[in-house]
């Protein structure tokens, strides 16, 4: 682990965290200190989630079942300041499913309605409130600067949200020669914003990441990189060692056996970071060459097109123990597995929803995935983690989405020409019209007609169309001799682009004949 000489470090002061009826906050820069002793603080029993939609438990006694007529859900959206019904059910039910519309605090109440009409507990405001939830969809912000000074690492952080778990934050390094997946960390004092610097282990680049999340789980990460330092003359060096501990400042890496390094100082931050012996490496020339294998990454998956910003996504558990499911994580990436976020958790401890059925039957449910940008794909990949805190890794860098969703809600371009008679069949007309979408379905093409503008309308043909640009239209015997023409076209995302006519076409396709009958007597 690295130490960090840290230079300046700002924590977030929220007046609103402190019910401070007794005590006395002093606010000194951007750092809060709270003095002498408060009483119990009721935003410290708000539990922040990150999804929008969860179960607020109840359960009536089924002796008092006969006696309750329904409960009724209060919601304050002011944590406790005013209150309002926000839904009722019959007391045979054991949770209001709820789904919010925005971000924030969510204070609520659950009351029993007995037969006769009278409510328990009868005061809401007054009453002890039954859950204070506050939901945060919201994404953390971070950035990063990582410079080199010579032999020493700077770095600057900054961190934003309206809820920052200061508990999460960790910045973590490492050096070219060590394993991707392998990172070592550096003790910071936790802050919004803060930096610092620290011996650099290695005269290649050093890469430092900033991981943190908010109180709700919403997780952010950033990566840094500083320059190496220009290649000395080749000399013998050790091996950097890519395991173990290492301390800056108050001792080195544990010496290796038969070796030891000189005395260091005991303290401060000039110490030389020792390093192990070089260890001699066998000589692999004899071993036969091994055969290629393709690094080529297999396709990922078709991505879904959907016209809603949010969705839900069914899943299935098909494996866990005893202890159950306790959360599922949503992982998201916008670059096809390049980099991956933690776009939200539901954990069902908190949302009061079992997932501890028979550990041999798989449990369904579903989840809301988020979609960020238009036009572009974005791949979900789900963890589920068990009640004791066990599950898969997160997804790595290079791994493919279990599902790839893109967000479309522009209408195809549907234009509709006048039809004329087909010369080559009798009693038809061809209708003609121009349909274009980057993702148009495989049959995009509906035509109809009607003899009101109102309808009914009735399809031309008997399925959809493919985009041919025209088709050959039998009129059938007893069509109107005016009717009103209508194109639609569907994209794959359910989109729809329409031309209609707004006044009625003449398709009357009937040639008049003339029968001479003969000469007329003059008069």
């Amino acid at each position: 682990m690295f130490g960090i000489r840290q230079k300046s470090v700002s924590r977030l002061g929220i007046a609103g965290k402190f019910w401070a009826h007794e005590g006395i906050v002093m606010i000194a820069g951007t750092t809060m200190l709270a003095l002498l002793a408060f009483g119990a603080d009721p935003l410290a029993e708000e539990r922040h989630l990150a999804t929008s939609r969860f179960t607020i438990p109840f359960r009536v006694q089924p002796e008092k079942k006969d006696t309750v007529r329904e409960a009724l859900l209060y919601l304050s959206l002011d944590r406790g300041k005013t209150w309002r019904l926000h839904s009722r059910l019959s007391a045979n039910h054991e949770g209001f499913l709820f789904q919010a519309t925005q971000d924030g605090p969510h204070w609520f109440t659950v009351g029993l309605l007995d037969q006769n009409m009278r409510q328990e507990p009868a005061n809401i405001p007054s009453a002890p409130v039954g859950q204070k939830i506050v939901i945060d969809t919201s994404k953390p912000e971070a950035s990063l600067v990582v410079l080199r000074n010579n032999s020493d690492i700077s770095i600057q952080w900054d961190f934003r949200d309206q809820n920052p778990n200061l508990a999460s934050l960790r910045l973590e390094c490492r050096t070219p020669e060590m394993p991707t997946n392998q990172w070592v960390p550096i003790q910071l004092q936790p802050g919004v914003s803060g930096s610092g610097s620290f011996p650099a282990p290695s005269t290649g680049a050093i890469t430092v990441r900033f991981q943190a999340s908010d109180y709700a789980g919403n997780f952010v990460s950033v990566v840094g990189e500083s320059l190496a330092l220009p290649a000395p003359a080749p000399q013998p060096v050790a091996a950097l060692p890519v395991s173990g501990s290492l301390l800056v400042g108050t001792s080195a890496y544990p010496p290796a056996p038969g070796t030891g390094p000189n005395p260091g100082p005991a303290s401060g931050w000039d110490a030389t970071i020792w390093t192990p012996s070089a260890t001699t490496l066998p000589n692999h020339a004899h071993l036969p060459a091994i055969s290629q294998v393709s690094t080529q990454r297999p396709p990922p998956p078709t991505a879904k097109l959907v016209n809603q910003r949010q969705v839900q996504l069914d899943y299935e558990v098909g494996k866990m123990g005893p202890s159950g499911v306790g959360a599922v994580e949503v992982w998201t990436t916008l670059d096809e597995g390049e980099s991956w976020t933690l776009a939200s958790t539901e954990s069902f401890a908190q949302t009061g929803m079992a997932l501890t059925a028979n550990p041999a039957s798989p449990v369904r449910n579903k989840i809301p995935l988020n979609l960020q940008r238009e036009g572009i794909p974005q791949g979900f990949t789900l963890v589920a983690k068990s009640r004791a805190g066990l599950g898969r890794p997160s997804p790595q860098k290079g791994e493919l989405a279990q599902i790839r969703l893109e967000y479309d809600t522009t209408a195809p371009e549907a234009t509709l020409f006048s039809p004329v008679p087909d010369p080559d069949q009798r009693d038809h007309l061809l209708l003609s019209w121009k349909a274009s979408d980057k993702n148009l379905a495989i049959n995009p093409v509906t035509i109809e007609w009607a003899n009101q503008l109102e309808g009914p309308w009735h399809k031309i043909g008997n399925r959809e169309l493919a985009n041919t640009g025209r088709v050959s239209w039998l009129v059938p015997p007893g069509t109107p001799p005016t009717v009103h023409l209508r194109l639609t076209v569907k994209d794959q995302a359910g989109n729809l682009g329409v031309a209609q006519t707004q006044q009625p076409i003449l398709v009357d396709l009937t040639i008049p004949e003339v029968n001479i009958l003969g000469l007329s007597d003059g008069k």
